[in-house]
C-alpha cells in the first residue's frame, strides 16, 4: 500500500519545525494568479535524517496505523502470537 504524507505535516509533528508562520506555509493562493504552487523547505535534510525522535513519531505513526510492512522489526514480539494461541 503507498501512502503519500505532504512534507508540511509531517514537519508539524514537531514544535521545533512548525515555527513558520502560517502565511509561509501556503501552497497555493489561487486568489493571486502570481502566487504559484510552491512549498520551500525550511530545515536542512542533514538536520531532518540526524532528528531521531522525528524519524521515531514517524515510523510509530506509519506502524500503528497498518500501513507498515512487515508490521513488526525482526526480534520484535517475536512469537507473542504463537505463545498466546499456545496458551488457550
Amino acid at each position: 500500500m503507498w501512502a503519500i504524507f505532504p512534507l508540511q505535516d509531517l514537519l508539524a509533528l514537531k514544535e521545533e519545525y512548525a515555527t513558520r508562520p502560517a502565511a509561509e506555509e501556503t501552497i497555493n493562493d489561487p486568489t493571486n494568479p502570481k502566487h504559484y504552487w510552491r512549498y520551500r523547505v525550511h530545515v536542512a535534510l542533514q538536520s531532518l535524517l540526524g532528528d531521531n525522535e522525528i524519524k521515531e513519531t514517524i515510523k510509530d505513526l506509519v506502524k500503528c496505523s497498518g500501513r507498515s510492512y512487515p508490521t513488526t522489526e525482526p526480534g520484535e514480539n517475536q512469537g507473542a502470537g504463537k505463545q498466546a494461541v499456545e496458551s488457550q
